[in-house]
């Protein structure tokens, strides 16, 4: 839909969210959350209000919109226009496809910091000049750069630009067929390497380009071009502001910050590796509370280490183990921006969605060896997962188990409650069966529901007979913990 139909469809939408939630930003994150408000239950969905309500303006009041996007882009608008976060496209080879002389590259940048604030009779939001001190600002430089630091920047740029090419192949919105999939891309490579020269302790890691990549795609596809000459009134400019194509590239920076430093993503993730560690350590400790036979199973029985599969979980927000279908993970994502608003820890809350899908898996996972395990980790069969359901319900049932987890994050028997809970509806046919003696596994088709974990054979080590030894007892005690609990009912 093109036009002047996609407009009043965009200011329709917006309209009839706001009544529906009589304005209340609380309520709207809720619906989110309970997918009262999802494309399937609302025929108004909008994912760029979604998105830019909750992580940018906190407010669903009209008025106030166009005073909260023009603060938010300033700090964008006054980066861009610094000369040494001036993105030196003319330093790359003059094959390369993004390649433009350094006039170009002058001109393009005085026209996008040369903005009117009328545009063909469109009231636009001026965005005011900040002075920023050269004394204080940590990215300020000398009017002679140096060229170790000229090399730095060019290699920081071919780097983004080869992550970027490779975005989501497959997908329409960046094919090569896309005529605009060259300015989109050119789009993100601009706001990721200003965003790493701004965060110059953390800089650019791969992972950041697939997550940027996704919001930048959701919210393109909605944006217009705000009408000239138009006799729209104050409060409908005020909604299509939201959805300026204009600003695109200064909302993606904007929410970027929030879905991802602000939440301490970066800072768990991404900065030191002491503390990704810590981070992999409490996800090892809460899945021992909440199912201890996939902790066995994976640690002490196959000894894989959660190390070598879980960092692309944490880092990509489950981006890839969602499947191919980037809808599944946009919908999750959505829920995800509507607890962060209130203040969640966004890591442990990813900590428990991966013990989730671990439980969802859990009928063939305990049936693999190393290597087994380790190749349907790093490509979960999620097609296999979503069979039954349709993504919207598979994300709405994995966000409610990992709410009632995340609730529940400091109290360990409760943890087990939920997880014997989760297990009952999803493996209710799974029977784990001890036995001293190693059985043959049968072959793959004939696999039942019925699995047997082995004690260790004669030879293995102490450690491994006493970690058999303490699953054993662990059993026993939730059997005794489970009979309590029946009897007091």
């Amino acid at each position: 839909m093109q036009g002047e139909d996609k407009i009043n469809q965009t200011i329709s939408k917006v309209l009839l969210t706001v009544d529906q939630f009589k304005g209340s930003i609380s309520s709207f994150r809720s619906a989110v959350v309970e997918n009262e408000y999802s494309p399937s239950k609302s025929k108004h969905f909008s994912r760029v209000l979604l998105w830019k309500t909750l992580c940018i303006l906190n407010t669903l009041n009209i008025h106030t919109w166009s005073k909260g996007l023009q603060d938010s882009r300033q700090v964008f608008e006054e980066l861009y226009k610094r000369k040494d976060l001036n993105i030196p496209w003319w330093k790359l080879r003059s094959d390369n496809i993004y390649y433009l002389t350094k006039e170009i590259s002058r001109r393009e940048s005085y026209r996008k910091t040369h903005r009117q604030g009328v545009r063909n009779g469109t009231n636009k939001v001026v965005l005011t000049r900040v002075n920023i001190s050269e004394t204080k600002d940590p990215l300020a430089s000398s009017n002679n750069v140096d060229d170790h630091e000229g090399t730095k920047n060019v290699e920081l740029l071919e780097t983004i630009i080869m992550d970027i090419e490779r975005l989501f192949p497959g997908e329409k919105f960046y094919a090569f067929e896309n005529p605009y999939s060259k300015q989109y891309k050119r789009d993100l490579i601009e706001i990721l390497y200003i965003w790493s020269k701004c965060n110059s302790n953390i800089g650019y890691k791969q992972g950041f380009h697939e997550i940027m990549g996704l919001i930048y795609m959701n919210l393109a596809k909605e944006s217009v071009e705000v009408p000239s000459n138009s006799e729209l009134n104050k409060e409908d400019l005020s909604i299509l502001n939201i959805y300026d194509k204009e600003y695109l590239k200064h909302d993606i920076f904007a929410i970027f910050n929030k879905f991802m430093v602000q939440s301490h993503v970066v800072s768990s993730f991404y900065d030191k590796e002491q503390k990704l560690m810590e981070c992999i350590e409490t996800f090892n400790v809460n899945l021992m509370k909440v199912d201890q036979i996939i902790h066995y199973n994976l640690i002490s029985k196959v000894k894989l280490e959660s190390q070598l599969w879980i960092i692309r979980y944490f880092r990509l927000l489950l981006l890839r183990e969602l499947g191919n279908d980037l809808e599944t993970v946009s919908l999750f994502w959505d829920k995800l921006v509507a607890v962060q608003a209130a203040d969640v820890n966004t890591p442990l809350l990813i900590s428990f969605g991966i013990i989730v899908l671990l439980i969802k898996m859990k009928g063939d996972l305990i049936r693999c060896d190393f290597s087994e395990s380790l190749g349907m980790l790093l490509h979960p069969p999620i097609n296999t997962l979503l069979k039954d359901s349709t993504p919207e319900k598979f994300v709405q049932e994995l966000f409610a188990n990992i709410m009632k987890l995340y609730s529940r994050k400091d109290d360990d028997f409760k943890l087990y409650e939920i997880g014997l809970k989760i297990n009952n509806k999803w493996n209710n046919n799974l029977r784990i069966v001890m036995s001293p003696q190693k059985q043959e596994r049968p072959p793959s088709g004939a696999r039942d529901s019925t699995e047997t974990l082995n004690a260790p054979e004669k030879g293995l080590s102490n450690t491994d007979k006493m970690a058999f030894e303490k699953f054993k007892f662990e059993q026993r005690l939730k059997k005794r913990v489970q009979e309590i609990t029946s009897k007091s009912k």
